[in-house]
């Protein structure tokens, strides 16, 4: 019976210590110095007592929070929109590849003036390192990247007029399906 009554002392005296934010391990070593080492094994049962029953009230919690938000059978639960970041760094995307593909189009297809051809590397650079970085997780920078560094104003790279058109041809193709695969699926 004296070993019942010091269990349950443990156990109260445990619960005011896990609740206060201490560690198993803290604990332990404060309850052998307060009662002394022959409590070993009631510490370990005063512990388990002690986790299952916070588990308990977190798991009922849970449960209460949950119940509510509970969908039907054959019902279908709503979505959560996008914030207001996410539709504002999907509308910047979206205008950047806009603006590259037109001018990535007028290099395609005519002969335009030299300030053109000075403006499109910081056009196109803006537009590929933006989507490199807003849609990083979609694998986007795989592609978005190299053509940032082939675009690149800081220290740009001197090839033939030839070359620089098939290049050109390819970036808008690849912008073109980048930028219809996201419309196609937004919420990545």
């Amino acid at each position: 019976m004296n070993q019942a009554a010091s269990l349950q002392e443990t156990i109260a005296k445990g619960k005011r210590h896990y609740y206060d934010g201490l560690t198993f391990r803290k604990w332990k070593i404060a309850m052998l110095n307060v009662h002394g080492h022959h409590t070993r094994p009631f510490l370990e049962e005063a512990w388990n007592d002690i986790l299952g029953e916070a588990e308990s009230r977190t798991r009922a919690n849970r449960d209460k929070q949950t119940s509510s938000k509970t969908v039907a059978a054959g019902t279908r639960a709503t979505a959560k929109r996008p914030g207001i970041i996410t539709f504002f760094g999907d509308a910047t995307m979206l205008t950047l590849n806009a603006l590259a593909c037109l001018a990535l189009f007028g290099t395609c297809t005519s002969r335009l003036p030299y300030p053109f051809y000075t403006k499109l590397p910081w056009i196109c650079f803006a537009a590929f390192t933006y989507a490199a970085l807003w849609k990083m997780k979609d694998g986007a920078a795989i592609i978005c990247v190299p053509l940032a560094c082939l675009f690149n104003p800081f220290y740009p790279i001197h090839l033939t007029g030839s070359v620089w058109s098939v290049i050109d041809l390819v970036s808008l193709l690849l912008l073109v399906a980048m930028s219809l695969r996201f419309l196609a699926n937004p919420k990545k």
